[in-house]
């Protein structure tokens, strides 16, 4: 009996007894989104069982985005989806990046490892200018230290900028110019603001969180232009003191992936039409989704997060999904 037939048995059998036993016979169904929790330790057991089931190679990898070359001499304002919660953004004559990762798999200590379901786009390596890096948190994904030494080797005088409590790991990246943000902290880079804002998330190093660090998102304006980046967050009343707060945005960069089984992931990732909602009570036109397809890091396939991203409904909003490597340009 070889690999394969026993991944069989843990998809269609093992994993959901493990799923009965520890969430009480939850599953990944597309409808009207859920918010409820299960309690600890349940809820690390489940978070555990999830990543085992990501680093075995078992959750449903369907649909993964497709991707483009980058289109590296680009200058007018615009978005760039890099893949998972990497952005190209181009505001304020400046150029910025969120969260980049590009290793071909998470950097785990381990020999198992989550692995890259698509890009990063081919012309990454014709980038002339980075200008500064905005990090939400610590976690594998979003704060990848492979990633972060070759931009510090590349481009010794950007920016990196952190969350508080993360200084110690963002210190090993090789960057000269490091802040830390504490949420509502801003700074200017030439005519471009950025304001760390709250996230319903934390940061770790470890599968199950046990020691944990501030998530925060980011508030990226300049020229009457307001985009609004997540991270990872879950649903809140952050996103009305958001609005409150920092006004209305044009686009929100939400993340939509992740969130299966929603019982185990509800208090740290929101679900799609959460994501939407999150981006309509901002104000934003424009909701582009990330953190999916990249790296299947929840039970639910990329195919399924997308098409639940677009079948969504919020007041005055369109939801986007544009392929990795592709450019929006700012309206």
């Amino acid at each position: 009996m070889g690999l394969g037939w026993c991944l069989g048995v843990l998809r269609k059998q093992l994993l959901p007894l493990i799923a009965c036993a520890f969430l009480g016979g939850c599953a990944t169904v597309a409808g009207p989104p859920t918010r409820a929790t299960i309690p600890e330790p349940l809820k690390s057991a489940g978070v555990i069982a999830n990543a085992a089931g990501t680093v075995l190679g078992v959750h449903d990898e369907r649909g993964a985005p497709t991707t483009r070359p980058l289109a590296p001499n680009i200058t007018d304002p615009s978005i760039t989806w890099l893949g998972h919660s990497s952005l190209l953004i181009r505001l304020g004559g400046k150029v910025l990046m969120t969260d980049p990762i590009f290793s071909p798999s998470l950097a785990y200590h381990s020999l198992l490892k989550p692995k890259r379901l698509a890009g990063p786009p081919p012309g990454l390596e014709k980038l002339q200018r980075l200008d500064a890096i905005l990090i939400s948190h610590l976690d594998h994904d979003h704060f990848d230290l492979p990633t972060l030494r070759d931009l510090a080797r590349r481009f010794p005088k950007a920016r990196l900028l952190v969350p508080e409590g993360t200084l110690a790991t963002a210190r090993r990246a090789g960057f000269s110019d490091t802040v830390t943000f504490s949420v509502w902290d801003t700074t200017a880079i030439g005519g471009l603001q950025l304001t760390a804002l709250p996230a319903m998330h934390y940061g770790r190093r470890d599968v199950a969180g046990f020691v944990r660090s501030r998530a925060i998102g980011w508030d990226i304006s300049s020229g009457g232009r307001k985009i609004y980046f997540s991270g990872d967050t879950a649903w809140s009343t952050i996103f009305g003191d958001i609005r409150a707060r920092r006004g209305r945005f044009d686009y929100a960069l939400v993340p939509i992936g992740a969130y299966a089984p929603e019982p185990v992931m509800a208090d740290v990732h929101v679900n799609p039409e959460d994501a939407l909602m999150a981006a309509s009570i901002l104000g934003a036109r424009f909701a582009i989704g990330h953190h999916w397809g990249t790296f299947n890091l929840g039970a639910e396939s990329p195919a399924e997060a997308k098409a639940r991203f677009h079948a969504a409904r919020a007041p005055g909003i369109v939801a986007l999904t544009p392929d990795i490597g592709e450019t929006i340009r700012l309206k």
